[in-house]
């Protein structure tokens, strides 16, 4: 940018500098300031500009910074260009009246008639380094209570788990003992107890599973999702009368791994666990929208009436199940876990005694 010293002096130039909303000063190669705007008057407090003109643009930075800011401006002059100074550190400024606060400035360099000069644009971030300080204490502060009800889960696992195992061993015990001469209401009684055991033993284990989804294996790959859903297919033990099948490709995603096998393998378990039909069927698949990818599970089972299309996304909240054994609710909860956390959404769409639609949508932002 080539300029003469008397278009500094333009009225259109200090027009410009004055109807800037940011602090601007205008400083010579020996670091004295040539001009300023009223803003800049305003951020550092000071009265009028002659209480700056002619001073060395060092007066504007608290005195324990002021030697190592001669030396940038040395710097700045050997390989003068447009920058952000100090970029990746942060810097301060000083009022008039000794307080000082955090800046950000970006220079340009001028080159007059007279030499270089050098044009610098100050920005007061101190709400913004407010809000980032908030920011960083909220973040710690969920950390520290995600930890804690982690540590906790563990805990009452640990606390519950102990003298539930010692009731199941003496229930075996009393079926053991009562083998053959209990009556029918006494054996009845036994099974209940055992139910009732191995339901809170399931409970006990879905309160960790809940607890740890986003605590491990949060590293992003690319996951071929049609053989990651074989796989679990593959692996889950279904009645016979039950068929399951991909009709659509699925895509290659950018995302961890663990999180999406919990994903599907929930939806894939939780339409199986409720298949009332003599023939079942359930359907896998996805579409692709603009901003993001959605994909289905579909079934032809009992359906859901409407008022629980929320409810079945909370945790332990369920419906019973098309084989009548009891299931502890974990499982869409943690599908809407999962989906939150990497921005995405979860719905349910259901006819009664035509089946249900579980969709969970992922967005392509942070997609490869």
């Amino acid at each position: 940018m080539k300029i003469r010293k008397k278009d500094i002096e333009l009225p259109a130039f200090q027009l410009a500098l004055e109807i800037s909303p940011n602090g601007v000063l205008l400083s010579d190669s020996k670091g004295r300031i040539v001009t300023l705007n009223h803003s800049l008057l305003q951020m550092f407090g000071y009265p009028k500009k002659e209480d700056l003109v002619g001073s060395p643009i060092e007066v504007l930075i608290p005195e324990r910074l002021r030697k190592g800011h001669v030396h940038s401006r040395t710097d700045f002059s050997k390989d003068p260009h447009a920058r952000l100074m100090g970029r990746g550190r942060d810097l301060v400024g000083v009022k008039k009246n000794g307080v000082e606060f955090p800046i950000e400035i970006g220079l340009s360099p001028v080159e007059t008639d007279n030499g270089l000069m050098v044009l610098a644009t100050h920005i007061d971030i101190t709400e913004r380094k407010r809000l980032e300080q908030a920011l960083i204490e909220e973040k710690t502060a969920c950390d520290k209570v995600r930890q804690e009800l982690e540590d906790f889960a563990h805990t009452v696992s640990h606390d519950l788990k102990a003298p539930l195992r010692g009731i199941a061993h003496v229930v075996d015990w009393l079926c053991e003992d009562f083998s053959g001469r209990a009556n029918p209401e006494q054996t009845q009684n036994l099974d209940l107890a055992r139910k009732r055991i191995l339901r809170m033993d399931n409970l006990i284990d879905g309160i960790l599973e809940y607890s740890r989804v986003g605590r491990v294996d949060t590293l992003k790959e690319e996951v071929d999702l049609g053989a990651l859903v074989q796989e679990i297919i593959d692996s889950l033990a279904r009645p016979k009368n039950v068929t399951l099948r991909v009709s659509r490709p699925l895509p290659i995603l950018f995302c961890v791994r663990t999180q999406m096998e919990q994903t599907f393998q929930n939806l894939i378990q939780n339409a199986i666990t409720h298949m009332d039909k003599p023939k079942g069927h359930i359907e896998i698949g996805a579409r692709e929208n603009p901003n993001e990818w959605i994909f289905f599970v579909k079934d032809n089972g009992p359906g859901i009436p409407k008022e629980y299309f929320e409810k079945i996304f909370q945790i332990f909240q369920t419906l019973k199940s098309g084989n009548g054994s009891e299931t502890v609710g974990v499982g869409l909860s943690i599908v809407k876990k999962i989906a939150g956390m990497n921005g995405g959404r979860v719905w349910c769409e259901s006819t009664l005694g035509q089946g249900s639609t579980f969709y969970v949508a992922f967005p392509k932002k942070g997609q490869r």
